[in-house]
């Protein structure tokens, strides 16, 4: 994944490429199929509410929603919410974090 981030160069097609993956946390959460890097693990990131889905919000044209997104992203990291998971997250949202953090300049 993280080669293909550095790919990207607009927006929109970040844009489309995180709807897709949270579509693939949806899918994998609710039926309960193993994927390589436990996507099911990370369903509480998607939430019904667009100001409370991370993969929304953080993509988001105002720079305050992206700032709430990454501290809420922080919050449930610090609350031990990923204990069981750190490998799911590490490969899978750490490299966007990353990747929107510094705009893809690492």
């Amino acid at each position: 994944m993280r080669v293909y981030l550095h790919t990207v160069k607009d927006e929109l097609v970040l844009k489309t490429v995180m709807q897709g993956l949270r579509s693939l946390i949806t899918f994998f959460g609710k039926t309960g199929i193993e994927s390589r890097q436990n996507l099911a693990s990370l369903a509480s990131l998607v939430n019904k509410d667009e100001n409370e889905d991370i993969f929304t919000t953080i993509l988001s044209i105002k720079l305050k929603s992206r700032q709430k997104s990454l501290k809420r992203l922080c919050g449930a990291i610090e609350s031990g919410r990923f204990a069981q998971s750190l490998k799911s997250f590490e490969a899978v949202i750490m490299p966007l974090v990353e990747f929107l953090v510094f705009s893809g300049d690492t």
